[in-house]
């Protein structure tokens, strides 16, 4: 499975990319935060969410070929 995955504020700046594609070997219901968290340690270490086709989630529960996936800073607002 391939994962179209984008960065977003200071997430871009502590993985030093914008967007990229990971590999993945599927697997039900499978938790993204331990993978993104072991190909970059820094991100352990912040809040952040991740959507996956555009819903705040951090398990994949369908297998696709292809996933798009973002990681989020903590939202500001008022």
């Amino acid at each position: 499975m391939k994962l179209n995955v984008t960065y977003f504020g200071m997430i871009a700046e502590i993985v030093n990319c914008s967007t990229e594609i990971i590999a993945l070997d599927y697997f039900e219901n499978c938790n993204l935060r331990p993978i993104i968290e072991e190909k970059y340690p820094e991100m352990a270490k912040i809040e952040y969410k991740i959507a996956i086709n555009q819903q705040l989630t951090d398990i994949i529960e369908e297998n696709h070929n292809e996933l798009e996936i973002a990681l989020l800073p903590p939202f500001a607002g008022g």
